[in-house]
């Protein structure tokens, strides 16, 4: 249902900025209480102002419930006050309604010549997005809930993290990537709390700006450890050589994304290291003692027997008459 936002007179002067927030896929049809919002991302949205949920069928039916949620976060934005600025964030599934509404904003923009100044997007986890959105890269998928093809000029902030299969799915699809980024839907994909905190470091930010001059801020924040290996450490074993072994194999198949994963950098050749690779090419012949030396001399300045005919050779190397 619609929330109606009416903040007092003392409140529209002191803080006028409010956040509407949209949740994941729950098979429900609740609104979200601010305090799932201010969990994300370690507290990202505790700055955006007063946070009211906006609750709309969240189940499998992705398109239509998106239709639905888009048409519930038009008739909230409208009860807004003027000079307010409107944030609306969305996680997972209610990423995707918010990619909607963007698209019913933007036509509504185009008929009006006018555009909201005041208003931004935050999405967490969102699998439509543009770098690494499993629906993205595998277009089939958008048979349940089709990408907006349209470019937006509303300002909006990307986070995901790195090996979520939703949103961080890999460009090739080997298996080794593909089964950790499907292990990454049950075990990194569910977690948007502190562990999706872009402050963290190694997180890679890219900054774009569209044909509509909409400026998209991504953040893909580091897992520190491969959800692959995460049963093993479930059961209590330790994983860090395995993880080393398996994380390079697995970025391989991630081309559109650089690395954001913390690695060493590889250690200069010494230059002993490259004597010893060098002679280990071309190696001496080993030193012959002076015997041997005279003894071969000796053989080579021997007159060689001249062969005729009648002779021929024996399987041995001999010379023997026919």
């Amino acid at each position: 249902m619609a929330i109606s936002v009416q903040p007092s007179a003392a409140a529209s002067v002191e803080r006028p900025d409010v956040t509407f927030y949209l949740q994941g896929t729950c098979l429900c049809d609740v609104s979200p209480t601010s305090r799932e919002a201010l969990g994300l991302a370690d507290g990202y949205l505790d700055s955006s102002g007063t946070i009211h949920g906006i609750g709309y069928p969240a189940g499998l039916l992705f398109g239509a419930d998106a239709v639905i949620g888009t048409t519930k976060v038009n008739a909230t934005l409208a009860t807004v006050p003027d000079g307010a600025d409107v944030t609306l964030a969305g996680l997972s599934q209610g990423a995707i309604v918010l990619n909607y509404v963007k698209l019913s904003r933007s036509l509504q923009d185009s008929f009006s010549r006018r555009r909201a100044d005041n208003l931004q997007f935050v999405t967490f986890g969102d699998p439509q997005n543009t770098t690494g959105g499993i629906t993205t890269k595998n277009p089939a998928l958008q048979l349940f809930a089709p990408n907006v093809p349209r470019a937006s000029a509303y300002p909006t902030t990307e986070i995901v993290r790195e090996y979520d299969g939703f949103s961080d799915w890999p460009d090739k699809p080997t298996r080794l990537a593909v089964l950790n980024a499907v292990m990454g839907i049950g075990f990194v994909h569910t977690d948007y709390g502190s562990a999706a905190n872009p402050a963290t470091p190694g997180t890679l930010t890219t900054v774009r700006t569209n044909a509509a001059g909409g400026t998209t801020t991504h953040y893909v924040v580091p897992t520190r450890r491969l959800p692959l290996t995460q049963p093993l450490r479930d059961a209590g074993l330790n994983t860090s050589l395995i993880d080393a072994l398996l994380r390079p194999q697995i970025d391989r198949a991630y081309v559109r994304r650089p690395q954001v994963a913390p690695r060493e950098p590889a250690a200069r050749p010494s230059i002993v290291a490259l004597a010893a690779k060098a002679l280990g090419r071309a190696k001496p012949a080993p030193p012959q003692s002076a015997d041997a030396s005279a003894a071969r001399e000796d053989k080579e300045k021997a007159p060689k027997p001249k062969r005729g005919f009648g002779f021929r050779k024996t399987r041995h190397g001999g010379e023997s008459r026919r």
